[in-house]
């Protein structure tokens, strides 16, 4: 009637969940909103008219939202317009990187006969930015990155930073470091779950899936399961921690040989 939410519609309760046993600061602290009801019906009336228009926000090539794919399981979590909402900022900061990259302000770098230019890659909120290592990229990123916090309100956490050079003099790394105000780390590195830069073949790549399966295995031997409770989680959990892995690297022999007897000594 009056074209106002009533007060306190957003208003919400903080409550801090601990993320281990013994914590010391609030960064060993989980916040959690429990908001109203009302809100939720709000924020999903506006998911869905969102949803109608996203497709002509974002550009083609962004396929945080696909028709096609609809997922049927999963937990629903958050706030429904969460998603939408945060998909809008982060195509803000792709949208910088494009106009830069057009603007012969940041060169990327070329992959593939095609010469493909790749400058950037997001994933939810883990953004890679690949760029040749020259003094000109490293001041146009810092500009970009002030740019979007200036346009989004966000701020970049530069601690939580990395910078990795490759064939790049360690004294100029540590000045683009420094100018950068991040740290930083080496190849291989992890993105997104995979090690990347590292020897496929080598069998040390294997240990963080062994030691998942280790660290689970340990704990269902406490609780004195059937033997065909023991084979249902081995087939339905402990045999699919690899198949990410799987789906990049093909496994060695003896990773192989080495995860069928911990897989049998459960049994």
């Amino acid at each position: 009637e009056h074209g106002k939410l009533p007060r306190g519609t957003n208003s919400s309760f903080l409550v801090l969940i601990q993320k281990n046993s013994s914590p010391q600061d609030l960064g060993d602290f989980r916040p959690i909103s429990l908001i109203r009801s009302l809100y939720k019906i709000i924020a999903k009336l506006l998911a869905g008219r969102i949803k109608e228009v996203i497709s002509d926000i974002i550009p083609e090539y962004h396929y945080a939202f696909v028709g096609e794919f609809k997922m049927s399981k999963g937990l629903r979590q958050g706030d429904p317009l969460a998603p939408f909402l945060f998909l809008i900022v982060a195509e803000g900061l792709g949208g910088l990187m494009r106009e830069a990259t057009k603007g012969r302000l940041f060169e990327g770098f070329s992959i593939g006969q095609m010469d493909l230019n790749i400058t950037h890659l997001q994933f939810v909120d883990d953004t890679l930015l690949i760029g040749k290592p020259s003094w000109e990229n490293v001041r146009s990123l810092k500009a970009i990155l002030r740019c979007f916090e200036l346009v989004s309100g966000l701020k970049v956490n530069f601690s939580k930073s990395r910078l990795i050079g490759i064939h790049v003099e360690e004294q100029n790394l540590e000045r683009m470091v420094m100018f950068l105000n991040c740290s930083i780390t080496f190849i291989p590195f992890v993105y997104l779950g995979i090690p990347i830069g590292a020897q496929y073949k080598s069998l040390s790549l294997w240990n963080p899936i062994k030691d998942r399966m280790k660290s689970k295995l340990s704990a269902w031997k406490r609780r004195h399961l059937s033997f065909g409770g023991r084979l249902i989680l081995l087939k339905s959990v402990l045999s699919s921690l690899p198949l990410f892995y799987l789906s990049f690297f093909k496994i060695p022999k003896a990773v192989s040989l080495s995860i069928t007897k911990i897989q049998r000594a459960f049994l």
